[in-house]
């Protein structure tokens, strides 16, 4: 199913997918029917957990409220674990169309629930989710949503919250459970993002982009265990009638080909770049990205990051450019850094026994910089 999706089995136009009705066959309906569809029109995996991956305010909770109610329209036992109360989720869940499956969720909550959810005792949470599953007495199919896996992530070692989740889902997956997370993309490092990815059975991403003066949301399915996942990107707009889901071209010029050897005319680049160490910095950061995301296939946070060093190393240039004195930027790299271009970010934990390291990249966020990305691809930016 997945490469008829590739093949258009989705309308061209946007078409309302409501989030109330579902296959009889689903198993695992995910709540949405063109999502179960771009599933393979079982939704997710049997016996499997889930991440959703995006930005704050994108739409993740949607789809978790969506599961729930699918959960319960089919007779299953439906656990909600939140860092909120009882009383924000239902009042969040209405805005979306939500209001059937609350009273008969069990919940593990902050505040409002017979379970509390204390974020930095992880052992409790463990025996909260293992008593709430003894309530199962009809052996039911399971469906458990855990909202609060960026708050666990914040309060408890990286390290103690993979192996707790780990043995979690090791232990939940031995009945028939689907576990569904979420998980705030602008809350963690690109290393945690993906050791979460690496421990779960497929995961969702959400993005928002600004093209031109809007902001598109795009949803990308990473990886699905048992599927092959399409290599498109689809637009998407989630209102209280569902979620309109629609076909979108990849962000990044579908030119580009794994292997494909470097450009270097710069033709790509602005005019007051052309020849100057910041474009030959510049030109270096674009194929980087490039190489990473169209040709590694790596999720776009995790793109085009590069040491300094690196830099350095590859384009041949004067260590000033990069390097200024006492750790701070060179005179080529704090002009890109001043006109917005590139962005730097601190990675703990790369550099000797745990110290910090700083990489920088393109600042793909911004759409001036996409368009030079889509350009850079075009003319056939390969592997730097």
């Amino acid at each position: 199913m997945l490469a008829s999706v590739e093949r258009g089995f989705l309308p061209k136009t946007p078409v309302y997918l409501a989030c109330r009705k579902y296959s009889d066959s689903a198993l695992v309906s995910t709540g949405v029917v063109g999502l179960d569809e771009l599933l393979g029109e079982e939704g997710y995996p049997d016996r499997s957990a889930i991440l959703i991956i995006g930005p704050a305010g994108v739409g993740k909770q949607a789809l978790g409220y969506w599961f729930m109610q699918a959960g319960v329209a089919r007779g299953d036992f439906c656990v909600y674990v939140t860092r909120l109360s009882v009383r924000e989720v239902i009042h969040d869940s209405k805005a979306f169309g939500v209001e059937d499956p609350w009273n008969q969720t069990v919940w593990i909550a902050t505040q409002g629930s017979e379970r509390k959810l204390n974020v930095d005792d992880l052992e409790n949470l463990g025996e909260s989710v293992r008593m709430a599953l003894k309530m199962n007495e009809k052996r039911k199919k399971v469906r458990i949503v855990i909202d609060a896996l960026s708050s666990l992530l914040v309060l408890n070692p990286a390290e103690t919250v993979y192996r707790f989740l780990g043995q979690l889902v090791s232990e939940v997956k031995e009945d028939d459970v689907v576990v569904l997370a979420t998980l705030d993309e602008g809350m963690h490092s690109p290393q945690v993002i993906a050791g979460m990815q690496q421990l779960f059975d497929g995961y969702l991403e959400l993005k928002l982009y600004e093209v031109g003066l809007r902001v598109v949301p795009r949803l990308r399915i990473g990886k699905m265990r048992g599927a092959v996942p399409p290599e498109s990107s689809f637009k998407f707009r989630i209102t209280r009638r569902g979620m309109e889901l629609s076909p979108g071209e990849l962000e990044v010029g579908a030119s580009h080909k794994e292997g494909d050897g470097p450009h270097v005319d710069g033709d790509h680049l602005p005019e007051s770049l052309k020849g100057t160490d910041a474009g030959t910095i510049l030109d270096f950061l674009l194929k980087s990205f490039t190489s990473d995301y169209m040709g590694s296939r790596l999720p776009i946070e995790q793109s085009g990051w590069r040491t300094r060093g690196a830099v350095l190393e590859a384009t041949k240039l004067a260590q000033p450019s990069l390097y200024g004195r006492d750790g701070k930027f060179g005179t080529a790299l704090k002009e890109l850094l001043s006109k917005g271009i590139v962005e730097i970010r601190i990675f703990p934990g790369e550099r000797g026994r745990g110290g910090e390291i700083v990489k920088l990249r393109i600042a793909y966020e911004k759409d001036s910089v996409r368009r030079l990305a889509d350009r850079a691809s075009r003319m056939g930016g390969g592997a730097p």
